[in-house]
């Protein structure tokens, strides 16, 4: 009997540099937007929901308190980092995919695209013909199914 398990979990660390670590996140997992500007404590945050074109405040400038406006399932799942610059994500949803910045009025604005990527399926794999016909000698069909992918191997007992 085969088993595959796939795992894909990461926290993904954005450095809201010209430099970008990572900029891809997987549904459910954790994230942390690293403001790299050298500020006081609780630069302003903006990013999705794109309203008529523009970002969503999330904050104001040098202020801990979240934008009140935003959606609860959100507010929920941010909070401030230690170093009350990043903003971590307990769990990154398909709607926060988008572009972030970060500023301090006495020194400017950084900007990142965080992609979020689906889950993937645990895979589906099948063996032809079934265990009770195996013979030696005789080819067995592998098949492994992923999504939308299909991997088919062929080989001999």
């Amino acid at each position: 009997m085969f088993k595959m398990e796939v795992y894909l979990k990461s926290i993904c660390f954005i450095l809201l540099t010209a430099k970008v670590i990572c900029n891809i996140v997987y549904e459910g997992d954790p994230a942390v937007l690293v403001c790299t500007i050298a500020s006081d404590a609780y630069p302003s945050w903006n990013g999705p929901p794109h309203i008529s074109g523009r970002s969503t405040l999330y904050n104001y400038e040098a202020s801990q308190h979240f934008n009140p406006a935003l959606i609860d399932n959100k507010l929920l799942r941010m909070k401030w980092a230690e170093n009350k610059r990043d903003l971590n994500f307990t769990s990154v949803l398909q709607e926060d995919e988008g572009n972030y910045s970060c500023s301090a009025a006495s020194i400017g604005t950084m900007s990142i695209t965080v992609t979020v990527e689906g889950v993937p399926e645990t895979p589906t794999i099948s063996i032809s013909p079934t265990k009770d016909a195996y013979i030696e000698g005789n080819t067995l069909t592998f098949m492994c199914a992923i999504q939308d992918f299909l991997i088919h191997n062929e080989g001999n007992t």
